[in-house]
């Protein structure tokens, strides 16, 4: 593990420091005070998005996907139509209204990433699924590790969930009952 790393994705970092920051951010539309359990939920859900923003952003680099501002602008606007201005949109979407422009950058970039590994398919679903596949070959490839003070990468399901404090990445045979 390297020292103040929340985490590594391939020859990435991502810092306590950012962690603890993703956390605020994450949990700013939540009414109620983080403690105990629901603050350790909210760590590994924020590190988990991390993780899946640097997997999805090498998948990006893999595929020559690119997204615009243009194409952000496009969804905004969309959304502007259904939700009247950009404040409407952030709140019928329960994000504060400062991370609007990620979350569009976000959803235009799994879109088109989508339509790169889909092979033609339009089904949703199906297109999720094949992204999600994808997602954790390259997580296997590059090598994915958590602080153990955070909890272990599951590499199935693309999250990070609790385990013990020896253990930084669990293995597919951590995850399947003994034979």
């Amino acid at each position: 593990m390297h020292p103040g790393a929340a985490a590594t994705v391939g020859s990435a970092r991502i810092s306590v420091s950012e962690l603890n920051a993703a956390v605020v951010r994450d949990t700013s539309t939540s009414t109620g005070q983080l403690t105990g359990s629901t603050r350790g939920a909210a760590v590994q859900s924020s590190l988990a998005t991390l993780i899946d923003n640097e997997l999805l952003n090498d998948a990006a680099k893999a595929k020559g996907v690119t997204v615009s501002e243009t194409d952000i602008q496009s969804v905004l606007a969309n959304q502007r139509q259904t939700n009247g201005t950009d404040e409407g949109t952030a709140k019928a979407n329960g994000i504060p209204l400062a991370q609007l422009h990620q979350v569009a950058h976000q959803a235009v970039l799994i879109d088109k990433l989508e339509a790169a590994v889909g092979k033609g398919s339009t089904d949703r679903t199906v297109l999720g699924q094949l992204l999600s596949v994808y997602l954790v070959s390259i997580a296997k490839d590059e090598g994915v590790s958590v602080s153990p003070r955070y909890g272990v990468w599951q590499a199935s399901k693309l999250t990070v969930v609790d385990g013990d404090a020896f253990t930084s990445v669990q293995s597919p045979a951590a995850s399947s009952p003994a034979g």
